[in-house]
């Protein structure tokens, strides 16, 4: 027990400079995407969402490298289960209304296939290197289709004068992206190390700390952002940074872990809920919720072009129903 003061402490240092380092890369990144005539929408969905990804993907690649695959794993996982189920739903309970019919089917479309996709290839409890490969594939595509996007909107007129930015301002800009990076990594480290070292003395797995500590600690500049966006009334922004944010996480982090690891990213059998057997917890329990959140609120909305209150209540009800079974699997 004596380790759990000081494993803590490392815990919260790593959790402050994620936080705050994504804080920092979110608002240089949104700078310079408005200096670059990119309208609300694509800054949420390309730029805001790769930024606040990032502690995802450095605290799950950073495990697999480490030899902690279950907490990258649960990390990864966690982290698009609290997006899809908590930060999400804030968009539909506080700004419901008419949403564009290309936006929605486009990434809504992409996400549903991915997250499919995924469940299906981890069927047989490992991706393998080639499977990632595919997933970084779908990754790029992503990119090109917003980029494609980013050039039609640039060719648009936009209202209000351009002014450019001062050398010295840029450059200013350009610092704080890469000081910002750098905290994001060195928090994802600190939080690797001592989240690892928390789960042993406490008698945690690896997966249900990835699951809920360190998901929650990474999911925070995502839960930031979109409460930043709601109260400014940048609506784009909000629900571009989500959709954005959850496509990368399944095309990039996790199939990044699987190149890492020397054969793939394997599956960690648990005995939860009672089984005799042990089971995979991430193929039968946790994708499976997350398909079922994700599907609740875009599927309705992807046919009526609104997003409804009641999908916001229905996907807290159904993440909160999931945590209250995490919590009564580790008390058996």
């Amino acid at each position: 027990m004596e380790g759990i003061p000081m494993a803590a402490a490392g815990f919260l240092v790593g959790l402050v400079l994620v936080v705050k380092g994504g804080d920092w890369f979110v608002n240089a990144a949104v700078w310079v995407a408005q200096a670059a005539r990119i309208p609300a929408l694509l800054i949420g969905a390309t730029i805001v969402s790769l930024c606040t990804a990032l502690p995802e993907y450095a605290v799950s690649t950073l495990s697999v490298a480490s030899g902690a695959p279950a907490l990258g794993i649960g990390n990864a996982v966690g982290s698009l289960l609290c997006n899809t189920g908590l930060v999400l739903p804030l968009t539909y309970l506080f700004r419901p209304q008419g949403i564009g019919r290309k936006t929605l089917a486009a990434r809504g479309g992409l996400l549903l296939l991915a997250l499919g996709l995924l469940w299906i290839l981890l069927l047989d409890g490992r991706l393998a290197p080639w499977e990632g490969l595919l997933f970084l594939c779908l990754a790029a595509g992503y990119v090109v289709y917003c980029l494609r996007e980013a050039r039609q909107a640039r060719a648009e007129p936009m209202a209000g004068p351009s002014c450019p930015a001062p050398r010295r301002e840029r450059w200013k800009r350009a610092a704080a992206l890469l000081g910002s990076a750098l905290a994001i990594v060195a928090g994802a480290r600190l939080l690797v190390d001592h989240g690892v070292r928390l789960a042993q003395a406490l008698g945690a797995s690896q997966q249900l700390t990835g699951l809920t500590l360190t998901a929650l600690g990474t999911a925070l500049p995502e839960l930031v952002t979109t409460l930043a966006a709601l109260i400014k009334g940048e609506y784009g922004l909000s629900l571009g940074n989500i959709l954005g944010a959850n496509i990368l996480g399944v095309t990039l982090i996790l199939p990044t872990g699987a190149l890492a690891a020397a054969h793939g990213l394997e599956l960690e059998a648990q005995h939860v809920w009672g089984f005799a057997q042990p089971l995979w917890q991430t193929l039968w329990l946790d994708l499976p919720v997350l398909l079922l959140i994700t599907g609740v609120l875009l599927l309705p909305s992807m046919r009526t072009h609104r997003l409804a209150r009641w999908q916001g209540v229905a996907a807290l009800l159904l993440y909160g129903g999931y945590l209250a079974l995490l919590a009564a699997s580790a008390a058996l």
